[in-house]
């Protein structure tokens, strides 16, 4: 029986491959700017991607403890 590769899911056939916003592009996101329609493609980008969910969570943490002290 042939088992499909590690991480392949059947929809991704139709998915491109993620492209990660840049560095800058995330901490604008953090810190709430941008525009309306780059925020919603940020937003949606780290619904599918652990890495920049994880960045972002991190920066959010991060943001939240400077700013209790």
């Amino acid at each position: 029986m042939l088992r499909p590769a590690h991480g392949w899911r059947p929809d991704s056939i139709r998915d491109p491959p993620l492209k990660c916003p840049s560095d800058s592009e995330l901490a604008s996101f953090v810190e709430r700017g941008g525009d309306l329609i780059r925020r919603a493609r940020i937003e949606d980008h780290i619904h599918r991607c652990d890495t920049c969910r994880r960045a972002i969570a991190l920066a959010v943490y991060s943001v939240g403890s400077g700013n209790s002290r």
